[in-house]
């Protein structure tokens, strides 16, 4: 849940610096610990590109992940 925390905090920039990077990289590693609330984040970043290319497949995978933990 941590990782999940730290994801949304430099994703949303409150009391860090905006940084997108760093949010999926949290992101990924709760998603990977089985944190759902990450892998949903993870899949709205691929939809719409922010800080990974935009990838369809990949935000699909994540969705369906999410639904299925």
């Amino acid at each position: 849940y941590a990782q999940y925390e730290l994801g949304k905090l430099y994703n949303e920039g409150y009391g860090l610096e905006k940084d997108f990077n760093k949010a999926f990289v949290y992101w990924t590693q709760a998603a990977e610990n089985g944190n759902k609330e990450s892998m949903l984040c993870l899949s709205k970043m691929y939809e719409n590109g922010n800080g990974v290319e935009k990838d369809f497949i990949k935000a699909n995978m994540w969705y369906k992940k999410s639904i299925q933990s």
